[in-house]
């Protein structure tokens, strides 16, 4: 990969031969990927070792009492650009706060397309539920007119 970081500035740079192409002009980029590029610029000796860090991962997150998946959130007053021309960008893999950090760029339209969200735990299914279905069951086997 080869993003480009000016420390500094705090400016990052995702060129698109970086970027997965889907068809057309539509592209993905998932957010394992960025993470995993940007630690190892942030860890690189002639780098960003010296500078803060740029991304904060959150594993799961509790809002309102619902679980969410894993967050990759830019810190520090980091931005993001994306090389300019006239495609699409789809973020997967994390949610992200990526689109509050953009520095929009000319012909670049980018879209949170996210593998992530609320996380359902365990199979959604009530107890009630399950006493419905025993009955509905025990009802349609013994014959029974109508259901409870």
């Amino acid at each position: 990969m080869s993003y480009s970081v000016n420390w500094l500035t705090k400016a990052i740079e995702i060129p698109l031969a970086d970027l997965t192409f889907l068809s057309g002009s539509n592209y993905t980029i998932d957010m394992a990927d960025v993470h995993s590029e940007i630690r190892r610029l942030e860890g690189a000796f002639d780098e960003g070792l010296w500078a803060p860090q740029v991304l904060q991962h959150v594993d799961t997150v509790v809002l309102g009492g619902d679980p969410y998946s894993s967050f990759e959130i830019f810190i520090n007053g980091y931005t993001v650009q994306f090389e300019a021309g006239a495609y699409n960008v789809s973020i997967t893999g994390a949610n992200t706060n990526i689109l509050d950090v953009l520095i929009p760029v000319g012909g670049v339209s980018v879209a949170l397309k996210l593998s992530g969200g609320k996380i359902q735990t365990g199979s959604g299914v009530t107890e009630q539920d399950k006493t419905d279905i025993i009955n509905g069951t025990k009802d349609a086997i013994l014959g029974a007119e109508s259901y409870p």
